[in-house]
């Protein structure tokens, strides 16, 4: 909105003023003060306080002079602090938005570690079973040798005969749930079977941390370009503002300043007008 200056109204406490020490305030900056006064100083109407025809008119031209001056100033003071207001609101939200985007790719990460261990531990499983599959190579070369070894006592036979008259005496329970398999095909089988689910968990395990990856990938390629056109953006509309800003205060200080040097014009023209009819009083006596 148009900057308009205010009507004097405000009453002055001469007992108030009386009591402030002029000289102290200067010497020790007591800003606290000026600001107490600042609005009876500036919106007070100082001919209706003092009188109109008890005042110099110069005077009383300086003083509103002045009064303008300081109306201004705390004019261009609030402008600019709601300005920065405004901009440390936008400041505020865009840090808001970063913190959030940060808090998100924290839980990713923690996320994404998570399945790392699951994928370390599932690996470690895998290796343990292609341990296994070696030793059980071992045990057909062992077999194929001559030695036939019992899987629940280990203990060893010189054909598959003996070892299944041995699994009947001593194993009865468990060979007959082997039946008809042979200890050697059953052994194979099972160990086969923990392989294949392993190999498949650790399978889809991989595929689903290289998927969150990828993802996280794109996630983070997003956010950056967000985050860097938002800033852009922010930093254009600060410049924008700026120049505006610079523009709009030049041309209210140029206003400003034709109207003081028109009220100073028109107080030097009266004064030559007054000092003119003094000296034209005093010659013609």
């Amino acid at each position: 909105s148009r900057f308009l200056f205010q009507k004097r109204n405000e009453k002055i406490d001469w007992r108030r003023l009386a009591g402030l020490d002029i000289n102290r305030i200067a010497n020790e900056v007591d800003v606290d003060a000026i600001q107490e006064n600042i609005a009876t100083v500036t919106y007070c109407n100082i001919e209706y306080e003092l009188g109109h025809d008890s005042l110099d008119p110069n005077f009383i031209k300086l003083f509103r002079l002045a009064q303008l001056m300081i109306e201004y100033l705390l004019h261009c003071q609030q402008y600019l602090q709601a300005s920065l207001e405004e901009k440390q609101n936008t400041i505020n939200l865009v840090t808001e938005h970063i913190q959030a985007v940060q808090q998100q790719e924290t839980a990713t990460k923690n996320e994404l570690n998570l399945r790392n261990e699951m994928y370390k531990k599932l690996k470690k499983e895998f290796n343990k079973a292609k341990v296994q599959i070696a030793d059980y190579q071992l045990m057909i070369r062992a077999g194929a040798s001559g030695q036939y070894k019992c899987v629940y006592c280990n203990k060893s036979f010189v054909s598959e005969f003996y070892l299944s008259s041995h699994l009947q005496r001593r194993h009865p329970n468990e060979s007959q749930k082997m039946f008809p398999l042979s200890p050697t095909s059953l052994y194979n089988s099972q160990v086969q079977n923990e392989i294949n689910v392993v190999r498949e968990r650790l399978l889809a395990t991989e595929a689903e941390l290289l998927a969150e990856k990828q993802k996280m990938k794109i996630i983070q390629n997003e956010d950056s370009l967000k985050n860097e056109k938002l800033m852009q953006d922010i930093q254009k509309e600060h410049a924008l503002w700026k120049n505006q800003e610079q523009e709009k205060m030049k041309t209210e200080i140029e206003n400003f300043k034709n109207i003081m040097l028109e009220e100073m014009r028109l107080m030097q023209k009266e004064k030559e007008l007054l000092q003119q009819n003094i000296y034209e009083l005093e010659k013609s006596s």
